[in-house]
């Protein structure tokens, strides 16, 4: 179910700051992963804005990642961020993304 919050919930950013921190380990892959893994579970709960500032950008870096195990799960797992944006920000953010790996 998509959730529609306007604002950030404190929990939900003391939680997406720790995720962060592992999506920005440079020198763990499987913490980059791992981060990957949470966003997507947690896109919906974040709520709109919250992955459309944030988790999407994330995503979008790792699908770019020099390890291909991090860009191969940013991939898999992208479809569920895209679930939590807009249809206009899909099409005009995520989608080219996306397309280029297909």
């Amino acid at each position: 179910m998509k959730t529609d919050k306007n604002t950030f919930s404190p929990l939900y950013s003391v939680t997406c700051h720790e995720v962060l921190e592992l999506a920005h380990n440079n020198e763990s892959v499987e913490d980059r992963v791992a981060a990957i893994k949470l966003l997507s579970t947690l896109a919906l709960r974040f709520g709109r804005d919250m992955c459309e500032h944030i988790i999407s950008s994330e995503m979008m870096a790792m699908a770019d990642d020099p390890e291909q195990n991090v860009r191969k799960a940013a991939i898999q797992n992208f479809l569920k961020v895209c679930e939590a944006v807009s249809n206009e920000f899909f099409i005009k953010k995520l989608l080219p993304v996306y397309q280029k790996y297909l």
